[in-house]
């Protein structure tokens, strides 16, 4: 590891009484385990962070992360997603009429009809008043002992959230899906998937499309509005597809981590908006287009405080 003087052209990133520690190439073979070659053909290509040229060598900012499989699909990189526009200040104030710490109670009874879309997504039939009726503690007998358990699991997950707002990983990822699928089926949480397609159409590992999906969202969509960065996140995984079951619960999961660390509640859904909600992930999926989904997810969320106020 070496500290070097700050070339001209990136004087302009740090403060005045900063000095950024920058690695040589060398030093980030050794840490990535990449060629040095390769390395430095990243660094050309501009898809090392931060790297500057320092007459024949590069030097690297010490905390940049070791660059993901260029093979994953291009969709994933940031130019090519387009998140939409969101009414910060209409969020903004709803969010701090309605705090996330004293609005659980009234949005987990209004719980059962988001319950019950998630279920039509996956092509099932569960109405809300059966959500509603295990979450009070009875058997509903026209649904199936693993009906029962993930709607248990969901909420029992969703309400930990609330609790513990952090930023998503892998690792808290593959925890969820553990809890969800508890006494349903018996996975270590382990992609069940082993390929995903390129961009280019070639196959790449679900492994390293997760982490650069991972990658992209630590480093930039982190950043963006909760809104945003959260649906950005989920549709991203949605595309790769690390898992197999009960995926709309999951994916509801992980845009509920998002939104509730960034201060916002969940939206509540309903089958009303399936057609819609499917026309905009497809939108997502095909072209990286957000904005559908933005506007869609937006109208939700402000429903839903709407909705929480009137009952509180």
């Amino acid at each position: 590891m070496v500290i070097v003087p700050i070339p001209v052209e990136a004087k302009l990133q740090v403060s005045e009484n900063q000095t950024m520690k920058y690695m040589d190439v060398a030093t980030a073979s050794e840490k990535w385990g990449i060629t040095g070659r390769r390395i430095r053909i990243l660094c050309n290509d501009g898809r090392i962070d931060g790297a500057v040229r320092n007459g024949w060598t590069w030097q690297i900012p010490e905390d940049t992360p070791k660059p993901g499989d260029g093979r994953v699909l291009r969709k994933f990189r940031n130019l090519d997603i387009r998140p939409g526009f969101v009414d910060v200040a209409a969020l903004e104030k709803a969010s701090l009429a309605l705090p996330v710490e004293s609005s659980s109670t009234s949005f987990f009874s209004s719980i059962p009809s988001t319950v019950s879309f998630l279920f039509s997504a996956m092509g099932k039939d569960v109405s809300a008043r059966d959500v509603a009726t295990v979450l009070s503690g009875e058997l509903s007998y026209s649904l199936s002992l693993q009906q029962h358990l993930l709607i248990v699991n969901f909420t029992s997950i969703l309400r930990s959230l609330f609790k513990k707002r952090e930023k998503w990983n892998g690792g808290r990822l593959k925890e969820i899906y553990i809890r969800l699928l508890q006494g349903i089926s018996e996975v270590d949480g382990e992609y069940e998937r082993e390929m995903v397609k390129g961009g280019r159409g070639e196959e790449v590992s679900v492994k390293a499309a997760m982490e650069n999906t991972l990658t992209q969202y630590e480093y930039s969509w982190s950043s963006l509005h909760p809104l945003s960065s959260a649906l950005i996140l989920t549709g991203e995984i949605m595309k790769v597809r690390p898992y197999i079951s009960a995926l709309p619960f999951y994916y509801y999961l992980i845009l509920s981590g998002e939104l509730l660390r960034g201060g916002l509640l969940p939206p509540l859904l309903d089958v009303s908006i399936m057609d819609e909600a499917k026309a905009a992930f497809s939108l997502c999926f095909t072209k990286g287009i957000y904005t559908d989904l933005t506007t869609l997810m937006e109208r939700m969320e402000m429903r839903t405080y709407r909705e929480l106020e009137e009952n509180v």
